[in-house]
């Protein structure tokens, strides 16, 4: 449950950045929420943090996250 709570903060502190256009910091917001993702299960990834995977994806093309 923490997890999962801190990767959507995560999430949204990334939106914030990019929406400021704080690019490089977004991106490590991103990576953090995606790795905490990660540990929780694909279908809390899809769910919750799909800002940072549009990004993560579309932007930045990082394939681990991408599927």
């Amino acid at each position: 449950m923490i997890a999962q709570l801190e990767a959507i903060k995560y999430d949204d502190i990334g939106h914030g950045l990019e929406e400021n256009g704080s690019h490089a910091a977004a991106q490590e917001q991103f990576q953090k929420a995606l790795e905490l993702g990660a540990q929780v299960g694909e279908t809390f990834t899809v769910d919750w943090l799909q800002v940072s995977r549009y990004y993560m994806c579309r932007t930045v093309n990082v394939s681990a996250y991408c599927h």
